[in-house]
């Protein structure tokens, strides 16, 4: 969403007709950049959604479009509830496929940043109203919630936002076991500032370069890889003690997780879940 980068805006004192000055003041904070969002339903037990996001900001409205917004389904780790497994794709209305996710919403005091989801799919169009508190910086949720009216076969959903940070561009070295400790995989991850991606590394010993795009604390990417076209869908986890990313199939089947460093062998820790409480 750097290609509509966020309005600076200072102050601005305007003449009106009638002489009167007009003061316009700037918002509240400055949010543009990559989220990620982890939601959990008050009414289905133990359910997660990992909202990403690319943000543009104009004066006080926020917006990303289909394009950069993806959703990701979650549910407790049964022997860790901080975590969540990853699941499934899309929100309500788009049958475990990547769907065509709209966000736009309001900066005001606080700061609070209101906002609505607009999810379009196969079964029909779902649209999800919420809000969040952020931190003074505007660097991360404090606690927030949503509703979404009954549509799409579901019935009505309310929820809390669990956590919320704005994500660092991606960059330096990962590796990890992935496909069942089948391929060992050294890769470096450069992220331009048109939020595209490139990752070069090794695969067994094979060199692989793969090119796709960045979405809110998430890339798709796809290429060769020892001489298998690959899909892969990489959701990075922020919390201090982890920093890792998740890496799953074009259809959120999970294939492993690459950690910070160059030691694939030693990249195996806790279940294969999101952070999505604090």
């Amino acid at each position: 969403m750097r290609k509509a980068p966020a309005v600076a805006m200072a102050a601005v004192v305007a003449l009106s007709g009638c002489g009167k000055k007009t003061v316009v003041a700037p918002p509240p904070a400055q949010i543009a950049g990559q989220w990620e969002f982890v939601t959990k339903s008050f009414l289905t037990n133990n359910t997660y959604a990992i909202i990403e996001a690319n943000l543009s900001q104009a004066e006080d409205a926020i917006s990303a479009n289909a394009k950069n917004v993806l959703v990701l389904d979650g549910t407790a780790d049964a022997d860790d509830p901080l975590f969540a497994i990853i699941d499934g794709l899309g929100g309500p209305c788009d049958q475990q496929v990547l769907g065509d996710v709209a966000l736009d919403g309001t900066l005001s005091a606080g700061p609070t940043f209101a906002f609505t989801l607009t999810d379009t799919g196969p079964l029909g169009t779902a649209v999800v109203n919420g809000t969040a508190l952020l931190n003074s910086g505007g660097t991360a949720v404090v606690n927030g919630s949503y509703l979404t009216p009954p549509g799409c076969g579901f019935n009505q959903d309310s929820g809390g936002i669990t956590l919320g940070a704005l994500i660092q561009p991606f960059s330096g070295m990962f590796s990890g076991m992935l496909n069942g400790g089948h391929d060992q995989i050294t890769a470096t991850l450069a992220q331009d500032e048109n939020l595209n991606l490139t990752i070069t590394g090794t695969d067994n010993g094979g060199a692989f370069t793969l090119m796709g795009a960045v979405i809110g604390g998430a890339f798709q990417a796809s290429g060769t890889v020892n001489g298998q076209d690959v899909s892969w869908i990489g959701v990075f986890d922020p919390d201090p003690t982890q920093g890792d990313f998740l890496i799953y199939d074009s259809a959120a089947h999970f294939l492993g997780q690459l950690n910070p460093g160059m030691t694939p062998a030693a990249a195996v820790k806790r279940p294969p879940g999101i952070r999505v409480e604090r």
